[in-house]
C-alpha cells in the first residue's frame, strides 16, 4: 500500500523506516488508497456512460482512457450524440420542441460569436504590436 501511494505521486517509497513510522505511513497509505478508490468509483460512475475511464492510483497523475468499440471506434463519439439527442427529445416531450431546441441553438450561436470576437481581438492586438 505504501508503494502504491508513493507511485501515485511519482515518488519512490522511503526505506529504513522505524516500526512506528512504518505503522503511521501504512495507516495513511490505507486511508489514501481507500479514499482514492472511492473517488475513482465516483468519477467513473459519471464518465463511463460517455466512454471515458479515469484512473489515477499508481500513476503520476490521472489517466483518461477512451473506451473503444470493435474497429477502434471511440465510444464517446457515439454516446455523446445519443445522450444529447435523448435529452432534446425528452425535453421536447415535456416542454415542446421550441423550448427543447433553443438552448442548444443559442449555445452554439453564442460559441460562434465569442470565437469570432476572440479572433478579431487577437488580430487587432497582433496588428498593434507590429
Amino acid at each position: 500500500m505504501i508503494a502504491l501511494m508513493y507511485r501515485s505521486f511519482g515518488a519512490e517509497p522511503p526505506h529504513g523506516l522505524t516500526p512506528a513510522q512504518e505503522a503511521v505511513l501504512g495507516f495513511l497509505a490505507v486511508l489514501f488508497v481507500g479514499l482514492s478508490l472511492a473517488a475513482t468509483v465516483l468519477v467513473n460512475v459519471f464518465t463511463l456512460c460517455l466512454g471515458v475511464l479515469v484512473t489515477f492510483l499508481g500513476h503520476d497523475g490521472a489517466r483518461f482512457n477512451f473506451v473503444q468499440l470493435f474497429g477502434r471506434l471511440p465510444l464517446i463519439g457515439i454516446t455523446v450524440p445519443v445522450l444529447l439527442g435523448f435529452g432534446i427529445w425528452h425535453g421536447a416531450q415535456r416542454m415542446g420542441w421550441s423550448a427543447a431546441l433553443w438552448p442548444p441553438v443559442l449555445t452554439l450561436l453564442l460559441a460562434v460569436i465569442l470565437l469570432a470576437l476572440t479572433i478579431v481581438v487577437n488580430t487587432m492586438l497582433k496588428d498593434r504590436r507590429g
